[in-house]
């Protein structure tokens, strides 16, 4: 199992311990990238609750790609292209009552299913 699995494993538990371990390597680099270190704050913000970071973190994860959180913690994102591939790509993910965590865990789902963080 990866970092970023287990990254996405911790965020959809919310266990904060393994988060920060995980969310580290998933978004370090030895040569200090500030683009990754600016993903790692965001995703950081965001599974603390920030609607506002988890937007920057699919923006620049997820270009593109569509996206819709809810209150009830429902969040959903989807690539671009005909119905059939929106509907075919979608990852939709609930995590009680935690819209931002939720809209996380369907960014980082959508990334893996990708290849990973780029």
């Amino acid at each position: 199992m990866g970092d970023l699995q287990r990254l996405i494993e911790a965020v959809g538990r919310g266990d904060d311990m393994l988060f920060r371990r995980f969310n580290r390597a998933v978004f370090s680099t030895p040569c200090q990238d500030i683009a990754l270190q600016l993903r790692e704050e965001n995703c950081r913000h965001a599974y603390k609750g920030s609607l506002d970071d988890a937007k920057s973190l699919h923006e620049a994860l997820l270009p593109g790609w569509e996206w819709t959180a809810h209150s009830n913690g429902q969040a959903v994102v989807w690539p671009p292209g005909t119905i059939d591939e929106q509907n075919a790509g979608m990852i939709e993910t609930d995590i009680d009552g935690q819209p931002a965590r939720a809209l996380l865990a369907a960014i980082l789902r959508a990334v893996e299913a990708k290849g990973g963080v780029a």
